[in-house]
This record gives structure tokens, C-alpha cells and sequence, in this order.
């Protein structure tokens, strides 16, 4: 067995992805210009979260009405609960549709490495032209939200189509189909730097090994190249 072989058995490379995390990989300044540009470029809001559905980056184009939902405490559950299956993994394509709290179209993406899903993309909050009103006044009453407020919020929401929003929610499942594959090259890249670094520790100490068996030997160690007959080491003897 090889000083290389040894010391990666001492030293294996960490590729256990327990505990990887999104923004181990990533740079989040920049995905926040990029999170930043879709949702100023599409019309959506848009947040990158945890798989446990804690925020990553800060949110994009959030509307008014929807933090108001989130103030109130059952809103608030019933949001969590609706991010949690926007956010559910799909290979195909991305997930969308309407929201399970206030009926606002919510949809998502997975951004993994490998087969580990490490963060989900979710857009949304924009309402269809033929949003109905009424029920959402009843939401609101549930949750114990004022209706003239939430009326006034939802005004401000803007209005599009479920055949554009599915086009919005088709393009963030190939970006994050993208970072997915970048996120595991950055993976590999940094796995094979390990195993580089692993070698050159083992070769360090190896040559240190062999210096300290050359001084401290007591009998004359003379290294000559064969073909020069050069003296290339002498020990201390």
C-alpha cells in the first residue's frame, strides 16, 4: 500500500452530503440578482428556501396581500403549507397552481445536487383575470383578516393568465434544472480537489519520513544519479 493510500484512509474526502447546504455552493449575492432580475422580469414574486421551507434568499416582488396573510397566525399555516407543496419535487417539470391559502397561483421548483434536494424555488403570487373575489372574502374571514384591507391588497396584485404563469413556471424549472447541474459540478470539483490535496499531504509525508530516516541513521547514506554519476543527498553521518 502506497503514503497516498494510506493517508486517504486516515483522511478520507468528506462525501457524505448530510449536512451540504445551498449556500455552500452557491454565491447568495449573486442568486439574489438573479432571483432579483426573474421576478422583476416575469411579474412574480419569488423566494428560494430550505427544503424545511426556511428562507435562503431575501424575498423578490412580494406583494402586500400576501404578507398580510402571513401576519395572521392561521394565513400563516396554511401559507407554510402551501409553499411545502409548491415546493415538492417533480422531475418532469416544475409544480403550480393555485395557492392553498388565499387562491393566489403559487408554483416551484427543486434545485438539487445528485439525487439531495437542497433548496426549492417558489414564485407566484399573481391571480387569474377571473379571480373570484367572494371566496377570498370568506378566506379572509377566516383567518381573521379585515376584508376591506384585503380587498385594497388584492387589488394590487397583478393579474395573469394560467397559460402565461405555467410558460414563468416552465422557465424557473430549467433554470433550476441548471444550478441543479452546476451545484454537482461544484460538488465533483471540490471532491477531486480534496483528493488532490490528500495526495500532496501524503507525498509531504512521505519525503518528510525519508529525511528523518536518512539524518538519523548512523551509518553514511550517499545518493548518486546513475547515469551522471551526480551526488544528489548526503546524510549527516
Amino acid at each position: 500500500m502506497d503514503e497516498t493510500e494510506k493517508f486517504r484512509q486516515k483522511n478520507p474526502p468528506q462525501t457524505d452530503m448530510t449536512g451540504l447546504r445551498f449556500e455552500d455552493l452557491f454565491d447568495l449575492q449573486e442568486i439574489q440578482h438573479i432571483q432579483d432580475a426573474f421576478a422583476e422580469a416575469t411579474g412574480v414574486s419569488a423566494l428560494i428556501t430550505d427544503m424545511k421551507g426556511l428562507p435562503i434568499t431575501q424575498p423578490s416582488q412580494f406583494s402586500r396581500l400576501c404578507s398580510l396573510i402571513r401576519s395572521c397566525p392561521k394565513g400563516r399555516e396554511r401559507c407554510m403549507h402551501s409553499d411545502t407543496a409548491s415546493g415538492a419535487y417533480h422531475p418532469s417539470g416544475p409544480v403550480f397552481g393555485n395557492c392553498l391559502s388565499g387562491g393566489l397561483l403559487d408554483g416551484g421548483t427543486i434545485i438539487s445536487v445528485g439525487e439531495r434536494m437542497i433548496a426549492k424555488w417558489l414564485i407566484g403570487q399573481v391571480v387569474q383575470p377571473d379571480f373570484d373575489e367572494e371566496r377570498f372574502c370568506l378566506f379572509a374571514r377566516e383567518i381573521g383578516l379585515d376584508e376591506t384591507e384585503a380587498l385594497q391588497a388584492l387589488a394590487e396584485v397583478p393579474r395573469m393568465s394560467l397559460t402565461h404563469f405555467e410558460k414563468i413556471c416552465g422557465a424557473l424549472h430549467l433554470i433550476g434544472a441548471q444550478l441543479s447541474k452546476l451545484a454537482l459540478k461544484t460538488w465533483q470539483q471540490r471532491q477531486y480537489i480534496e483528493e488532490i490535496e490528500a495526495s500532496n499531504a501524503a507525498l509531504r509525508e512521505s519525503e518528510e519520513r525519508y529525511r528523518a530516516l536518512m539524518q538519523q541513521s548512523s551509518e553514511a547514506i550517499v545518493l548518486i544519479d546513475p547515469d551522471t554519476r551526480r551526488i544528489l543527498e548526503v546524510n549527516r553521518h
